[in-house]
């Protein structure tokens, strides 16, 4: 890596980027001891973060931008252990459950209504996605991994099977 810099100045935790825009890359930083979403403008001289989520007793992973809108996603995980995926106004900062009955974990928009998720179940990891409109979550596969991506030039997703414990495939 050439010329690189921390553009949080943070010793601690920062993980999940994705991009916002072209120039805007999106990711969670953990300040004050929370982990919320930070936004950083990669046009800028000097490092500075926009905090899209300031919530208290409560972190933020995951940030995505979502497809077709201003509004960012992420994962939020309360102190009491409450797992829920929520949408947060770029620029009021407020806040809304997306799906209220699923404990998503690792998350993938695969259009601006449809997200694939891999969500906690008892003490295993399923994959689901989600219709937002029609505000339905349907299993597709059990015991799978945390990796989900779009597959680019397509119209799939891919995911990680664990068929058993010595055998993963790579599936969509």
């Amino acid at each position: 890596m050439k010329n690189g810099i921390n553009i949080s100045k943070n010793i601690g935790y920062d993980s999940q980027p994705s991009f916002y825009d072209d120039t805007t890359v999106l990711f969670a930083s953990t300040v004050k001891g929370e982990t919320d979403i930070a936004l950083y403008d990669l046009k800028q001289k000097r490092p500075n973060l926009y905090y899209i989520s300031e919530t208290e007793n409560s972190g933020e992973y995951s940030p995505q931008r979502i497809p077709k809108s201003n509004n960012i996603s992420a994962v939020r995980l309360d102190k009491n252990g409450l797992q829920r995926f929520y949408s947060y106004d770029y620029k009021t900062k407020k806040s809304a459950v997306l799906i209220p009955d699923l404990k998503v974990a690792y998350p993938d928009w695969y259009d601006h209504n449809t997200l694939v998720a891999v969500s906690i179940v008892k003490d295993s990891l399923e994959l689901f996605v989600s219709d937002l409109r029609k505000e339905t979550s349907i299993s597709v596969a059990k015991t799978v991994g945390r990796s989900i991506h779009k597959i680019p030039n397509s119209n799939l997703i891919s995911f990680i099977s664990k068929e058993s414990h010595e055998d993963w495939l790579v599936k969509s």
